[in-house]
């Protein structure tokens, strides 16, 4: 289901966060979102917005506003390479990779 797709894309988002030491925006995804969007170039943070959106519908919308059908997992894909980017260190990139926090607890 589309809903479905939706809020686990933006779970996973939000576990990326988690496990590269970021601090996840309160509020609702598409608040969430613009802060997430700081973290990528524009072509993600577009993706990112959209997403908060389809999480959002898909939350709150009930059946008949249920989101269309996407593929999230370039937008999920996207956000872990800004991530694992220039900002990020060694240690914290094996960390991200080895020892997920969203995983581990």
């Amino acid at each position: 289901a589309p809903g479905a797709l939706a809020l686990s894309a933006w779970a996973e988002l939000m576990a990326l966060a988690r496990d590269h030491g970021r601090p996840w925006p309160g509020g609702s995804p598409r608040f969430a979102a613009e802060e997430v969007a700081t973290w990528v170039d524009s072509a993600t943070a577009d993706g990112v917005r959209a997403l908060a959106l389809a999480a959002e519908q898909a939350q709150f919308g009930g059946p008949a506003h249920e989101p269309a059908a996407h593929d999230w997992a370039g937008v999920a894909d996207s956000v872990a390479l800004a991530l694992d980017g220039a900002e990020a260190s060694r240690w914290r990139r094996w960390k991200a990779r080895r020892l997920p926090a969203s995983v581990l607890g």
